[in-house]
């Protein structure tokens, strides 16, 4: 998992963003104005079979959250 500080569980946070921003190059995270943690992929989606199941935006309450989401969409890449 990833170390995102004492923050990390709680608010969306410049240094906590940074944090999933090192952690996953290929998304970009920004806060809402609401509150919320939220990314999108900067890559793009490669061509391939599966790919109308990833997400090119996820969103969580915390920046862990933020973080489980990305993570859960980089496990359903294609093999190779």
């Amino acid at each position: 998992m990833m170390a995102l500080g004492s923050a990390g569980g709680g608010v969306c946070t410049l240094s906590t963003l940074a944090a999933v921003r090192r952690r996953f190059p290929g998304w970009s995270a920004w806060r809402s104005d609401a509150g919320r943690c939220w990314a999108t992929r900067v890559t793009g989606r490669p061509p391939g079979r599966g790919e109308e199941h990833r997400a090119m935006t996820v969103d969580g309450d915390t920046p862990r959250q933020l973080a489980q989401a990305i993570a859960a969409e980089e496990a359903k890449a294609p093999a190779g």
